[in-house]
């Protein structure tokens, strides 16, 4: 079941990849940021990490604490994570005691469309560019989710992933940390305000980005017809392939709202 606005945060007390405790209530009277990702390899669940580590500072600095969660063991965080040291706890919870507590939910469709969407693209060339290779899970549906707390314990925003690569945007963050300076940091002015929640706009692909996206997409297509030609998930493989080029296409144009992760 989904958590909303104005609950109490499930408390809650794990490992983090390092062998330390952490919990809830250590973070009382502090805004609080619960980053659910998926299992310790999957490359858009790392590249959100290196995003939020390059803002966390900033963020840090206005007496926000992090916390990233992955539904892997200790040893695979540590392994993937290749020596990055993060300013933030990075949580084991392979038993999803804390994900199901949340309600951060599995999807097999989403996981799907995801690979339908053009911004899918776009953060694997990212990823890949930062060296995250990525792997594969064998609970590979998770979507991720983002809950930020107020100092008073209780939910200022809870946002669940529409797709593998979909997190609370650190604007929206930010906005939340202006309101609430405003009101003082001994209380949280409670849900953030219909004000605040914005989307972004789509910005207009560079010519360079369209290039790499073709390519990649031509690719994906050559190789599936090269080693599937023949098979019946060769047929799959084809149709999604098209199926995406016609979704980025629209989308280009549209130039739908999305929200990312910054």
């Amino acid at each position: 079941m989904r958590l909303k606005s104005g609950q109490a945060a499930i408390s809650f007390t794990a490992r983090t990849a390092d062998g330390e405790t952490v919990s809830l209530a250590q973070f009382a009277g502090k805004p609080l940021l619960l980053m659910f990702l998926r299992y310790a390899s999957c490359p858009m669940c790392n590249l959100r990490l290196h995003d939020f580590a390059r803002a966390y500072p900033r963020l840090q600095e206005r007496g926000l604490k992090a916390v990233a969660l992955f539904h892997s063991s200790a040893p695979s965080i540590r392994a993937h994570a290749r020596g990055r040291r993060y300013a933030f706890s990075l949580v084991a919870d392979p038993e999803f005691r804390v994900y199901g507590s949340y309600g951060v939910e599995t999807s097999w469709p989403r996981l799907l469309l995801s690979m339908a969407k053009p911004s899918f693209y776009v953060d694997w060339a990212r990823s890949l560019r930062h060296r995250f290779w990525g792997g594969i899970a064998w609970q590979m549906a998770k979507m991720p989710a983002d809950f930020l707390i107020g100092p008073d314990g209780r939910i200022v925003m809870a946002h669940y992933g529409r797709d593998i690569g979909d997190h609370l945007p650190v604007s929206r963050i930010e906005a939340y940390l202006d309101e609430l300076e405003r009101h003082g940091v001994a209380e949280s002015p409670g849900p953030i305000s219909a004000s605040l929640s914005v989307t972004s706009e789509v910005p207009m692909r560079s010519l360079s980005t369209v290039v790499a996206l073709s390519l990649l997409w031509a690719l994906a297509l050559v190789g599936s017809s090269f080693f599937l030609k023949g098979f019946a998930i060769g047929e799959w493989v084809d149709a999604l392939l098209y199926l995406s080029a016609g979704v980025w296409v629209t989308s280009f144009w549209l130039r739908r709202p999305v929200s990312r992760c910054a």
